[in-house]
C-alpha cells in the first residue's frame, strides 16, 4: 500500500459516494470525515479491508468507518481490536469498557447491517496487527484519529 492514494470522504454523503444501495444502512451520516488509503491497483468494490482502533463505546464515527468497510468489501472485514495492555497510557483507560464487550459490539453492529463480507476479528496486540504479514488487504481505513498509523502500516508494506 505505500503508492496509496488518499481520499476524503464527506461522512454526510459516504454511503452515497461509495455504494448507494446501502445508503440507508448508515445509522448516523454526522461523524467526522474519514480518509480512506487504497491501493492504487485494487479497483472497487475491493475483496478484502481493514480497520483498526479501541472501539471504546461504539458511536457514530465507529459505525461510520465499519458501514463504509462493509461497503468496499466483497468478501472480507478485518477489524483489529485494541488489546488491553496497549491502551494502560491512555487517559482514563480504566473507564474504557472491556475487550470481550468492545468485541461485541463490533460484531453486533456489523452482523445488523447484513452486508456480504465475512467480518475477521483481531486483536491489536501492536500498531500493524495482520497489515504487514496479510498481503491480500487492499483497502485500509483509517479516520483522522488513526491516520499515522496507517501511514506507518504503508511504510513498512512498502
Amino acid at each position: 500500500m505505500a503508492d496509496s492514494t488518499l481520499v476524503t470522504v464527506d461522512s454526510e454523503h459516504a454511503a452515497q459516494q461509495l455504494h448507494q444501495a446501502y445508503q440507508e444502512r448508515l445509522s448516523e451520516k454526522n461523524a467526522t470525515n474519514l480518509i480512506l488509503m487504497i491501493r492504487p491497483s485494487a479497483a472497487p468494490p475491493f475483496q478484502h479491508v481493514a480497520l483498526g482502533g479501541t472501539f471504546d463505546r461504539l458511536h457514530a464515527a465507529h459505525r461510520l468507518m465499519l458501514s463504509v468497510a462493509c461497503c468496499l468489501a466483497s468478501e472480507r472485514v478485518v477489524v483489529g481490536i485494541t488489546a488491553p495492555e496497549m491502551i494502560q497510557h491512555k487517559q482514563h483507560s480504566s473507564l474504557i469498557e472491556t475487550l470481550p464487550i468492545r468485541m461485541e459490539r463490533v460484531k453486533e453492529f456489523v452482523s445488523r447491517l447484513q452486508l456480504p463480507p465475512r467480518l475477521e476479528i483481531v486483536i491489536l496486540r501492536d500498531g500493524y496487527g495482520p497489515t504487514i504479514e496479510d498481503a491480500s488487504l487492499q483497502a485500509l481505513i483509517v479516520s483522522e484519529e488513526t491516520r499515522s498509523g496507517g501511514e506507518k502500516i504503508n511504510a513498512v508494506r512498502g
